[in-house]
């Protein structure tokens, strides 16, 4: 098939879309075919690589047609959107602010108590020559020891914690995003 039978197809297909559309994907064709032929390639191996001028024009119209039907924002779903993000802000300030600080503070905390477990040893080096006797060594040993352990323990844990805790809140807050919008679920 040649170009201009072709491009007269694809136009006699897309005749019920508005001009300004018509216009901009014939010139698109159009350009398949220039840059085609710059390449080398006939007039029949571009149309045939573009495929049957009907299905492109169903494609294109299924498109215009979704773009068309998408919903456009009313006075009623906005006011419900409005009515729903207030009712969700007040459910939020009285439910889930007050616990979602508690835990906030209670991973600080954690980190602060693990921070301080791994700055415990140093401190203890320092007073190091205070420490008299072969039992008060061990057991200033055993002291850094635990100190260590548990203060990577806990900062190890904090962390798994903090990351569980930010997808719980990020899920929250996509979940009142769709709710605001009206979507389910």
């Amino acid at each position: 098939m040649v170009q201009s039978k072709f491009m007269s197809q694809l136009k006699a297909q897309l005749q019920d879309l508005p001009k300004a559309e018509q216009q901009d994907i014939l010139y698109d064709y159009e350009e398949h075919f220039r840059s085609g032929l710059e390449e080398g390639k006939t007039e029949e191996e571009i149309a045939a690589s573009l495929g049957q001028p009907q299905a492109i024009a169903r494609e294109v119209k299924e498109e215009f047609r979704g773009k068309e039907a998408k919903p456009k924002p009313s006075a009623d779903s906005v006011g419900k959107a409005i009515l729903v993000a207030v009712a969700l802000g007040f459910f939020n300030l009285i439910f889930i602010l007050g616990p979602f600080f508690a835990v906030v503070g209670v991973l600080i905390s954690l980190f602060a108590a693990s921070f301080a477990l791994l700055l415990f040893p140093f401190a203890l080096l320092f007073s190091w020559n205070q420490l008299s006797g072969s039992a008060d060594w061990l057991i200033g040993v055993f002291a850094i020891l635990a100190s260590l352990g548990a203060g990577v323990l806990i900062g190890v844990g904090s962390i798994f914690i903090t990351r569980w805790f930010y997808r719980l809140t990020m899920r929250y807050l996509q979940f009142n995003v769709k709710m605001i919008k009206g979507r389910q679920g």
